[in-house]
């Protein structure tokens, strides 16, 4: 009876290896199976530490705030400072270190896991790819402390450069299999560094590489927080942003660039132009594709119209601009004057 129970539980944890970041449907199996065992078999830390686990990895992939997550995670985090140092606990810390509340706490669990890595489980197939998930998720959890956590910035500045570096420095040794992650970490550093320019030219990188999940990812991190640095995207980063959602929705629809370029009123090689980010829309452009795709301007504008400042990410003001691109020049000159009085009276 214990050798089934014991092979039970494996199949627990396997399924809950398995699951995609994107896998929605995976992680309500996996919470389900672990809930109904426990519930039958009484309590077991390490597969309630999986329960907890999947718990926020749910709530990541929803796209919570990261306080939601913290909060999820609080016993998550407590069994992992009382964990050993076998593989698998490591491999969680490495999993879940972003989800640590605060910043003392997410640097303790970094050099639990690192120390266990070069020491205890230096030898293990997976100890490179496990520490490259340290520094991943730890250069996650310093870019909300840089906005956040009150600590020094030069000591948060120089972990943070500690993880970039080293990071990098693993996916150059595996290559191409780490690629992606590498050019996550660049344009992490570049958000970091608010060096504007790299961000979009390492974000066009990343789409490049074709990893629809990483993009939407990375897409949504910069929407956030370009929020928490109070500025608003320039315009080639939401381009590209633009760009891509039209090309992920062609590709929904099973159209061409040929076919909607018919629909568009364009050419096939304009619309590869659009979808590459290397040409912005203009807003009536922008309601026209948004029309034909049937999606909307939410969509168009991935996550950036959550968070974003600059009036083109608004879907409030495109809709004003879709309702004034029918009117006459006169009254459109009325309405803009109208909005600017309302403006003036609403700030008092």
């Amino acid at each position: 009876m214990g050798c089934l129970t014991v092979k039970r539980k494996e199949q627990l944890i396997g399924a809950y290896r398995k699951v995609k970041m994107n896998d929605i449907n995976g992680f309500n199996k996996v919470i389900e199976d672990l809930e109904v065992y426990l519930n039958k078999n009484g309590s077991d830390t390490q597969l309630e530490f999986v329960l907890n686990m999947a718990r926020v990895r749910k709530a990541d992939y929803l796209g919570k705030s990261l306080g939601n997550i913290f909060e999820i995670a609080k016993p998550l985090i407590e069994t992992l400072l009382t964990m050993g140092d076998e593989f698998f606990e490591i491999e969680a810390i490495a999993t879940m270190l972003y989800s640590a509340e605060s910043y003392e706490l997410s640097k303790k669990l970094m050099q639990k896991a690192l120390n266990a890595l070069n020491t205890k489980l230096s030898g293990h197939e997976k100890c490179e790819f496990t520490k490259l998930l340290v520094f991943i998720n730890m250069s996650y959890r310093l870019l909300y402390s840089r906005f956040y956590d009150k600590v020094d910035p030069k000591e948060i500045k120089k972990l943070f450069d500690h993880c970039i570096k080293s990071g990098v420095t693993i996916c150059e040794k595996r290559g191409a299999n780490s690629l992606v992650l590498r050019t996550i970490l660049l344009i992490r550093q570049a958000v970091f560094y608010e060096d504007f320019g790299r961000i979009a030219e390492t974000l066009t990188a990343l789409k490049e590489l074709k990893d629809e999940n990483a993009f939407k990812g990375i897409q949504d991190e910069i929407a956030e927080f370009y929020h928490r640095m109070d500025t608003a995207p320039p315009t080639d980063i939401i381009g590209i942003i633009v760009g891509h959602q039209i090309m992920r929705r062609r590709e929904e629809l099973g159209l061409t660039r040929e076919e909607l370029s018919e629909r568009v009123g364009t050419t096939p090689e304009y619309i590869g132009i659009i979808e590459r980010g290397v040409r912005g829309l203009s807003m009536t452009r922008f309601m026209t594709y948004a029309k034909i795709l049937n999606v909307d301007y939410n969509y168009m504008l991935g996550n950036l119209s959550k968070h974003s400042k600059n009036p083109f990410a608004d879907p409030e003001i495109i809709q004003v601009g879709e309702a004034m691109s029918t009117m006459s020049e006169r009254n459109k000159s009325h309405v803009c004057e109208h909005i600017k009085l309302f403006a003036k009276h609403s700030q008092k």
